[in-house]
């Protein structure tokens, strides 16, 4: 049997209730592989949403080895830092504890797709990693939380912290309490069950946020050697770029999720390294994909473009960290595709379904390949 891990990114919520991370992705990637006439199992991952790479490593292997046998074929696929996760797990000598059963598994991996994965890390974990950008996290969480679940928020809670940091100039500029303030605002349009599953979710995340900093450009530097492909298994990768944010207009003038989405992308370019080695022989498909050649500064709005090439590179299109999910505006879908990231890249169905049959034509590809 062919069994398709989804690995969640960095606060993956699949753990939460009925808050499916991949819900979208299941769908599309599913029908990709049937009717490339591979029959296959798909299982989400609950991962650590902000432990480390090597804690989140050891729980894929946990999941695999409840989930899997000796007979099946295994194909990882990771969202942004789900990627990560899964080339640390086969990694030749990685530094991870492996549970019971995992050595016999392991020849039994056929495939690992990233999907918009900080291979050369994220500038942007750099400001996550202070005071003020973990309180900034854990709104911007609850945010889209609150998105997947009930749909866009409020205007006016968002707003407000918006348009304090565009007084400010930054992010960082917005006092810790209106931050606090808001987070609980947001908190109780829940029912008083989910408010109680998340604040118990994130006072348990927050006890380890080793990955937020391990995300920076520099730690992944260091963690390269831990990374090295593992024989007898094929990578692949995908990588988006957004739109460049609207400059003309003020941040008062946007709607909130454009103007948070304008600051992410600061962020995501803030100090961003040159284009590293690795992604020169990328140029030319990222060009084609593109229309153009993306520069350091160009990202998903939360990791850069140039970090996302990984293996054999499948598919490249315009749209956020969030469009790959299936978290774009569609509201004839059902259940209805909400954009939490309003990036005016103009990702839509057909988008997402080019890039997920892109993933499923791959797999299939290599399953028959043996």
């Amino acid at each position: 049997m062919h069994r398709v891990l989804l690995i969640p990114g960095f606060f993956g919520f699949s753990t939460i209730g009925d808050m499916r991370y991949f819900a979208h992705v299941r769908r599309a990637l599913g029908a990709a592989l049937a009717r490339e006439g591979l029959e296959a199992t798909l299982h989400e991952v609950p991962t650590l949403p902000t432990a480390s790479l090597q804690r989140r490593a050891a729980r894929l292997a946990e999941v695999a080895v409840d989930l899997c046998d000796e007979s099946d074929q295994l194909h990882l696929v990771g969202h942004s830092t789900g990627g990560l996760d899964a080339r640390l797990l086969l990694a030749p000598g990685a530094d991870v504890l492996l549970p019971p059963g995992w050595a016999a598994l392991q020849p039994r991996v056929r495939t690992v797709v990233s999907v918009a994965s900080p291979h050369q890390g994220a500038p942007i974990a750099r400001f996550f990693s202070t005071v003020q950008g973990e309180r900034w996290l854990r709104l911007i969480s609850i945010l889209t939380l609150h998105v997947v679940r009930l749909g866009d928020v409020a205007v006016g809670p968002t707003s407000l912290v918006l348009a304090a940091a565009a007084r400010a100039g930054s992010l960082a500029g917005v006092e810790q309490g209106l931050l606090d303030d808001v987070w609980r605002d947001v908190l109780r349009d829940f029912d008083e069950a989910r408010q109680a599953e998340l604040r118990a979710f994130f006072q348990e995340v927050w006890q380890d946020r080793s990955l937020i900093g391990q995300l920076r450009p520099s730690s992944i530097q260091a963690l390269a050697p831990q990374l090295a492909p593992a024989p007898g298994v094929r990578y692949a990768s995908v990588a988006l770029m957004a739109a460049r944010p609207e400059r003309g207009l003020a941040l008062g003038r946007l709607r909130p999720s454009h103007q948070l989405y304008r600051m992410l992308h600061g962020l995501a370019a803030w100090s961003a390294p040159p284009a590293p080695p690795q992604a020169l022989g990328y140029t030319t498909p990222l060009a084609t994909g593109l229309g153009r050649r993306p520069e350091p500064t160009d990202s998903d709005g939360i990791v850069p473009t140039l970090a996302q090439t990984h293996g054999a590179l499948l598919h490249v299109t315009r749209g956020d960290h969030l469009d790959v999910l299936g978290y774009f505006h569609d509201p004839h879908a059902r259940p209805k595709h909400v954009d939490w990231l309003q990036t005016r890249s103009d990702f839509d169905r057909s988008a997402f379904e080019a890039t997920w049959a892109a993933v499923g034509r791959w797999i299939a590809a290599s399953a028959r390949r043996g």
